[in-house]
């Protein structure tokens, strides 16, 4: 067994922003282990993360519609064939904006 995984980190969003863009809406429930579909959590740094147990959720082709006048980055991780992507959106465009 392995991980096939993704998430994606929007900066200066809030959760309910995250939902909203996603179509998710919130449980209220902890899922510290990440056995939901769906995982979400605010960083105290200004960055909102959205866990996913789908791996194609990361993909590029998605990304573009989530990052509309944001900046985002996105993970996947496959350990069945040992892939891993990272990635860079802002206002709907892949590429690379200093964050720091």
């Amino acid at each position: 067994m392995g991980f096939s995984i993704s998430w994606v980190a929007f900066r200066n969003l809030s959760k309910a922003e995250v939902l909203k863009r996603s179509g998710l809406r919130g449980s209220g429930a902890e899922d510290e282990a990440n056995e939901s579909a769906f995982s979400l959590a605010e960083i105290p740094t200004g960055w909102t993360v959205l866990f996913s147990n789908d791996f194609d959720y990361g993909a590029p082709e998605h990304l573009i519609k989530l990052s509309s006048s944001a900046v985002i980055l996105s993970c996947q991780a496959e350990e069945h064939v040992m892939f891993s992507g990272a990635y860079c959106y802002a206002n709907g465009a892949r590429g690379m904006e200093r964050l720091a």
